[in-house]
């Protein structure tokens, strides 16, 4: 089984929402938050074919993954790549920490 840990921080007081709250903003921020998604895939698609693979663990494809990240988000080459576990490892995967906002406006 494979699993990404999130490590959210808690909230202050003034911004803590009911669920009904959150879920309605979370609905209105939908579109914006899968059009995010969308543009971050194509452009590790655009770095895909020429990544360096400096890790290759198991699921070797998952790593060609990682690098074409690291590209895009200008990290230094290996380092999300190191953070993915050999086969014989105890170590847990690291979470990749997505910020949010980071996206910028969503346009119509």
């Amino acid at each position: 089984m494979r699993r990404v840990p999130l490590h959210l921080r808690t909230l202050d007081e003034p911004n803590r929402r009911s669920e009904a709250e959150f879920l309605q903003a979370f609905h209105a921020d939908l579109p914006r938050i899968f059009r995010g998604l969308l543009d971050y895939i194509a452009k590790i698609l655009v770095h895909l074919p020429s990544v360096e693979v400096t890790n290759p663990e198991c699921m070797y494809d998952f790593v060609r993954w990682l690098a074409a990240m690291e590209m895009v988000d200008d990290a230094p080459t290996s380092v999300y790549q190191a953070q993915y576990p050999s086969p014989t490892s105890a170590r847990p995967v690291s979470a990749v920490r997505f910020r949010l906002g980071r996206f910028g406006p969503a346009t119509r």
